[in-house]
C-alpha cells in the first residue's frame, strides 16, 4: 500500500505539473502578438477600406505579406478623389487590372519617406516594373508621378506604408498618344501631327522613348483664339509654322507641375527662346509674343513614357 501512496502522489504532482505547463503555454498563446504585415495593417484600418477590398480582388493578399516592400497606400478619400467611388467601383474591373493597378503602388524595398526623396527627379522601382517619378516640391513633400505623400512611415512586420492623396497611374504611353486621350485637346494632336510632317525635331519629342520634355498644350479654345476653327483647320497651316509655334510651348525636361518656380524657361524653340513662369496663385505662362496676357495652366501632370504635359488656356507665341 505504500508504494500505491507513492506512485499515486507522483502521478498526481505530473498531472498537476502538465496542467500547469499547458496553462502556462496557453496564456503565452493568448499573449502573443500577431504579426502585422502590410495586408494586415491595411485590412484592419477602416480608412482603407477601398484598398482592402481591391487587395482581395486582385489576389495580392499574400505578396503583401512577404517582403520587405513599401506601399504607397491610397486611403478611401484618394480612391473617391480618383474616380472610384466605393470598393464595387474597384471589383467590378477585371482582377488583372486591379492587379496590375496596385502592383504599380508596390515598391520592391522597404523605403522610408526620406529614402524615397534620395530618388529626386529618378524612377523608383516598383511591382509592375513600369516608371514611377519622384519628385520633392520646395517645402520638402515627396510626390510620385506627382501625387503626394500625405502620411508618411507607418510601419508594418515586412515593410513600410505610406498614404497617397490619389491613386497613382502607370505610365505607358509617349507625349503624342497620351494627347490623344483627352477630347480638349484634340486641336494640340491635329497641330502636332500637321507640324511633324515638316520637323523630324517635333517627331522625335513627340515620340522618342528616350529624351525628357515638358509640353504646355494649348487647349481647343486656346487654337480658336489663334484662328483655327476646327482641328482639321490646321491640315491647311503651314507645317513650319505650327512647328515654331509648337516648339516654343516645350521645354526640355520632365518639370512637375509641384516643381515650378517664378523664372525664365528656355524652351525646345530655335534661338534659345524662353518664356516667363509665374507661380503663386496657380502657374501661369507668359511668351515673348502674347502682349504680356498670360496662359494660365489647367490640367497638370499628364504623364507620359517621356515627358509630362500641362493643358493652357492659351496658345504661347515667341
Amino acid at each position: 500500500m505504500k508504494k500505491m501512496r507513492v506512485f499515486g502522489s507522483w502521478w498526481t504532482k505530473l498531472v498537476v505539473v502538465g496542467l500547469v505547463l499547458g496553462l502556462v503555454a496557453a496564456c503565452k498563446d493568448k499573449n502573443r502578438v500577431k504579426p502585422m504585415t502590410i495586408a494586415d495593417v491595411i485590412a484592419n484600418d477602416g480608412e482603407f477600406s477601398i484598398l482592402a477590398a481591391a487587395i482581395r480582388h486582385a489576389d495580392l493578399d499574400e505578396a503583401l505579406r512577404s517582403g520587405p516592400l513599401t506601399l504607397l497606400a491610397p486611403n478611401d478619400a484618394a480612391f473617391r478623389a480618383s474616380g472610384f467611388a466605393d470598393a464595387a467601383a474597384v471589383t467590378s474591373r477585371p482582377s488583372a487590372e486591379i492587379r496590375d493597378l496596385l502592383k504599380y503602388h508596390v515598391l520592391t524595398s522597404a523605403q522610408s519617406q526620406a529614402e524615397i526623396a534620395t530618388a529626386n527627379g529618378k524612377t523608383i522601382p516598383n511591382l509592375a516594373e513600369k516608371p514611377a517619378y519622384v519628385t520633392v516640391d520646395g517645402a520638402g513633400a515627396v510626390l510620385i508621378n506627382g501625387v503626394r505623400i500625405i502620411q508618411a512611415d507607418r510601419k508594418a512586420d515586412n515593410g513600410t506604408i505610406h498614404v497617397v492623396e490619389r491613386v497613382l497611374q502607370p505610365i505607358s504611353r509617349n507625349l503624342l498618344e497620351e494627347l490623344k486621350r483627352y477630347p480638349d485637346l484634340n486641336f494640340a494632336v491635329a497641330a502636332a501631327e500637321r507640324a511633324a510632317s515638316g520637323s523630324n525635331e517635333l517627331i522625335r519629342i513627340f515620340t522618342s522613348p528616350t529624351s525628357q520634355y515638358t509640353f504646355f498644350a494649348p487647349n481647343n479654345q486656346a487654337f480658336i483664339d489663334l484662328g483655327f476653327p476646327s482641328p482639321g483647320s490646321t491640315s491647311a497651316a503651314n507645317p513650319a509654322f505650327l512647328a515654331e509655334i509648337l516648339l516654343y510651348n516645350i521645354v526640355p525636361g520632365r518639370v512637375l507641375a509641384n516643381n515650378f518656380v517664378s523664372g525664365n524657361l528656355v524652351t525646345a524653340a530655335t534661338g534659345n527662346k524662353s518664356i516667363r513662369v509665374e507661380v503663386g496663385n496657380g502657374i501661369r505662362i507668359i511668351g515673348n509674343g502674347n502682349g504680356g496676357r498670360a496662359a494660365v495652366v489647367g490640367r497638370t501632370n499628364i504623364l507620359a513614357t517621356n515627358g509630362v504635359i500641362h493643358a493652357t488656356d492659351r496658345v504661347l507665341r515667341p
